[in-house]
């Protein structure tokens, strides 16, 4: 046989042994990466009536301003102190989106039309902030909302 084929069957036999992970250690380096960009996040899943492609506007500390439909969830990473001044058609709300019973967790939030609920394991909520009703004490379009 040819000498290139020697050469070609002993680099590739170099790259293949290269390429082998001793521990699958770069698997579990990725898993660590994985797991602290996911215990310093925030999920917010939105369940408002769709009107007129309306969204809710976000406006955080660290994770920007944004606007989010009315039936879809969005994900940010933040630290503890993340807080979120957050408007839907003319409705508003304070909240702190990542607080400090959120130590190594996932900040989960539910928001709905009677207020905004928080979980720390998405599976048990709690109803942490209402919405603000305007001074007049009226919403745009009420009907539109029932």
């Amino acid at each position: 046989m040819s000498s290139i084929f020697y050469v070609t069957l002993f680099l590739a036999l170099v790259l293949c042994n290269a390429s082998i992970d001793p521990g699958n250690e770069f698997n579990k380096a990725m898993d660590r990466i994985d797991d602290s960009e996911s215990t310093n996040a925030i999920h917010v899943q939105l369940n408002l009536p769709s009107i007129n492609s309306m969204k809710v506007h976000f406006k955080c500390t660290e994770g920007g301003s944004f606007d989010v439909a009315t039936d879809k969830s969005y994900t940010w990473g933040a630290e503890i102190g993340e807080k979120c001044e957050v408007t839907y058609r003319n409705l508003s709300a304070s909240i702190v989106a990542r607080g400090s019973d959120d130590l190594n967790s996932i900040s989960y939030w539910l928001i709905k039309l009677d207020g905004f609920y928080h979980s720390s394991d998405n599976k048990s909520w709690e109803i942490r902030v209402h919405w603000k009703i305007p001074q007049n004490g009226t919403l745009k379009s009420n009907a539109a909302l029932i």
